[in-house]
């Protein structure tokens, strides 16, 4: 992270926040990045760690879960989230097919296929188990 947080340009959200916001039966539930700027003032000198979801929140449900592809603007977006906070993206996949599909080396990733192996990648690039 190469930059403070309090400097995040709101651009960088701009794509997670248009998805977000294209999708009427999401608009009745709120969304923290409308109030990102507030939320980061009350956040001075704390970590704030992101954590989002694969499925459904940065790509689409297909029918095809092999072809659930992030856009390549969603794909910026979080590139660009990642440039200010430790991101990570979380799927009840396995952390490497997910790791697969995204392809964000500055990312980590968890997941837990079947709700029973749940799997992060440490610094080192080796997996481990929290089961």
């Amino acid at each position: 992270m190469e930059n403070s947080p309090l400097d995040v340009p709101a651009s960088h959200f701009k794509a997670l926040l248009e998805y977000w916001n294209s999708d009427p039966a999401k608009i009745k539930y709120p969304s923290a990045l409308n109030s990102f700027q507030q939320i980061l003032r009350q956040a001075r000198n704390k970590q704030i760690v992101i954590f989002l979801d694969y499925d459904g929140t940065l790509s689409p449900i297909v029918d095809d879960p092999d072809r659930a592809f992030m856009s390549n603007e969603m794909c910026s977006a979080v590139r660009n989230v990642a440039r200010y906070f430790p991101t990570s993206i979380i799927s009840g996949r396995r952390r490497a097919k997910v790791y697969e599909l995204v392809g964000l080396t500055e990312l980590d990733y968890a997941g837990s296929h079947g709700g029973v192996d749940q799997e992060i990648e440490d610094e080192g690039n080796e997996d481990l188990d929290l089961t």
